[in-house]
C-alpha cells in the first residue's frame, strides 16, 4: 500500500513568476504539499569571440536557462 501520492513538476522560462504562484496555489488547494523544491540548469552557453587574450573578453557573453522541478505529495 503507497503512504503518499506524488507529483512532479518543472516550471521553465515559459512561465512568469504570477503563473507559478498561481498553479502551485491551485495543486495546494487540492490537497497537495510543496515536498521539495530544485533549481535545475537546462542549458548553458557560452559564445566567445576569437582573441588572443584568454578568457572573456568584451562581445563575449554567458548564459543559462534553469527550470524549478517541484515535487508535491497528497
Amino acid at each position: 500500500m503507497t503512504k503518499h501520492a506524488w507529483k512532479l513538476k518543472d516550471y521553465g522560462s515559459s512561465w512568469d513568476t504570477s503563473e507559478i504562484s498561481d498553479d502551485m496555489n491551485k495543486l495546494v488547494s487540492d490537497g497537495w504539499e510543496l515536498h521539495q523544491s530544485m533549481s535545475i540548469p537546462k542549458c548553458y552557453e557560452v559564445s566567445r569571440r576569437p582573441d588572443p587574450v584568454s578568457g572573456l573578453n568584451d562581445g563575449d557573453s554567458m548564459s543559462m536557462s534553469p527550470k524549478m522541478r517541484v515535487l508535491f505529495r497528497k
